[in-house]
């Protein structure tokens, strides 16, 4: 959904938005806010209308989690709302103490992996469950 925030026909797009594509199988999570839209701990009212997003996600589909594209605010008052904590872009170590603080919260790489997030996974080790990285030109460009 690329609109958040205190209005109700934005409510009712993500409601809708969940209702036509419920039955696609790839589906896995619903998200109702992107990077810098995702920062509702500004201002406290903003949790409830976090609230309004997953509330109308789960009135559509109450079989699948909700997450949030966040590039900030990670681990403050939308942690607490969402089912399973989504990171844009961050470097693996982001995703290392997250998951410290936050043992019990899933977490999925919502929007990655740019040259400069990616873990340099260069050769397939089938024994690790390690594919080769698909960024070809991240070699060339992080090795100078």
């Amino acid at each position: 959904n690329r609109q958040f925030g205190n209005h109700t026909t934005w409510v009712e797009n993500q409601r809708d938005m969940v209702r036509r594509d419920r039955n696609h199988p790839s589906v896995i999570l619903w998200s109702f806010c992107n990077e810098a839209g995702c920062v509702p701990e500004k201002d406290p009212a903003e949790m409830e209308i976090a609230k309004m997003f997953k509330d109308a996600s789960n009135e559509a589909d109450p079989f699948r989690p909700v997450t949030a594209n966040m590039n900030g605010g990670i681990g403050n008052g939308l942690t607490n709302v969402v089912d399973v904590q989504g990171f844009s872009h961050r470097n693996g170590d982001v995703y290392d103490s997250f998951h410290a603080k936050y043992p019990e919260k899933p977490v999925v790489g919502s929007e990655c992996c740019s040259c400069r997030t990616y873990r340099g996974e260069d050769v397939t080790v089938a024994s690790r469950h390690v594919l080769t990285n698909f960024n070809a030109d991240c070699n060339s460009e992080q090795n100078g």
